[in-house]
């Protein structure tokens, strides 16, 4: 699930398609809105223990969602290698 614009969404529905296409076992459901509803949309979700496998956060949201309880915690595929984070932002990782 995502928030924004037209443009984000199809550029978003675009890259889910080649998600699918490369992995075709899997199905994407997509979820957008704009930038309020989708806010509260995911709070009512993380309240209810439901939330979307992938979401849209900003940093303050995933200092948010992850102290609530409602991200999964990723340490151990970062050190079996599943998950490479060399390219990624090293005080985001700190989050």
């Amino acid at each position: 699930s995502w928030w924004g614009n037209e443009d984000r969404a199809a550029r978003t529905t675009q890259a889910v398609r080649l998600f699918e296409k490369e992995n075709p076992r899997v199905r994407v459901r997509t979820s957008n809105a704009d930038f309020g509803s989708y806010m509260q949309k995911l709070a009512t979700q993380a309240a209810g223990g439901g939330i979307p496998d992938v979401a849209q956060l900003d940093y303050r949201q995933v200092s948010q969602y992850a102290g609530g309880g409602a991200l999964l915690r990723l340490g151990g595929a970062v050190r079996d290698g599943t998950i490479r984070t060399t390219e990624m932002d090293a005080d985001f990782l700190r989050t």
